[in-house]
């Protein structure tokens, strides 16, 4: 279990790091390519567009989400 984005329909993730302000987590793209292709995310419209502007030499994705107050 993990947090999802339940307002663009992104992939559920769990934190790695937290801050005060944010919680923090990274994927590595082919990770994230092979988990899509699998079908065990459903990207939203967005992460399409970043998919097909990414590679297997890219960089790790960074994820934050902002913490409620």
């Amino acid at each position: 279990m993990g947090i999802t984005d339940d307002i663009q329909g992104g992939p559920p993730i769990w934190p790695r790091w937290a801050s005060d302000e944010y919680y923090i987590s990274a994927i590595e793209t082919h990770e994230l390519r092979e988990k899509v292709k699998t079908g065990k995310y459903n990207p939203s419209r967005q992460l399409e567009e970043l998919l097909s502007r990414i590679n297997a030499d890219s960089n790790d994705l960074i994820i934050l989400c902002r913490r409620k107050k």
